[in-house]
């Protein structure tokens, strides 16, 4: 698990190193930021649900929330999607608490009845997921290297989105049980 927070938790001071989160937003920060304040998000109830790929086990659907386990968000989640919630401050997630998320700028303009969760499906172990995202850093690193940029992208499709229709349909299927429980969250 240490290895975990090293690698996947973040960092700030080698901008040539994998997880590099920069000296300023990223465009997709300022992008979010920005609609945020055009359509007065800090003003409703918000039910956010980001998705990701690659952690955890195979076809499975975890809620992550990254909120602070006393907060008003933690209990949101808690509220909303029941025990199958966990919180990798607690150490109960298959993810590690990281540093720079884009959840902590929803976190930041939530109010109490609001909250940001992940809803992570499972792909590969854990190894080979960070095989397969370092050495998609290798070769962004190196200059020249279209090709072998390109053979590596199938790895990396297939490793964040498996070629396999089951694999498809659990996601589907849990994806849209979160999104009704979100749903549910808000109106009750």
């Amino acid at each position: 698990n240490a290895l975990e927070i090293a690698i996947s938790g973040g960092q700030h001071t080698d901008p040539t190193g994998p997880f590099y989160g920069g000296r300023m937003p990223a465009h997709g920060r300022l992008v979010t930021e920005d609609l945020m304040r055009h359509y007065n998000l800090h003003e409703r109830n918000l039910a956010v649900i980001d998705l990701h790929s690659g952690l955890g086990p195979y076809g499975y659907g975890e809620i992550i929330c990254d909120h602070h386990p006393a907060s008003p968000g933690a209990r949101v989640a808690h509220d909303w999607y029941g025990d199958s919630v966990t919180l990798p401050a607690l150490g109960t997630s298959s993810s590690v608490p990281k540093t720079g998320l884009m959840d902590y700028a929803w976190h930041a303009i939530m109010n109490d009845r609001s909250c940001h969760v992940t809803l992570e499906f499972g792909t590969y172990p854990t190894d080979q997921l960070f095989e397969v995202l370092l050495r998609d850093h290798q070769l962004w690193a190196q200059e020249v290297n279209t090709s072998a940029r390109l053979g590596h992208s199938k790895h990396m499709r297939q490793h964040f989105c498996p070629n396999d229709e089951a694999w498809k349909a659990l996601v589907l299927f849990r994806a849209r049980q979160v999104v009704a429980q979100a749903f549910h969250g808000l109106v009750v």
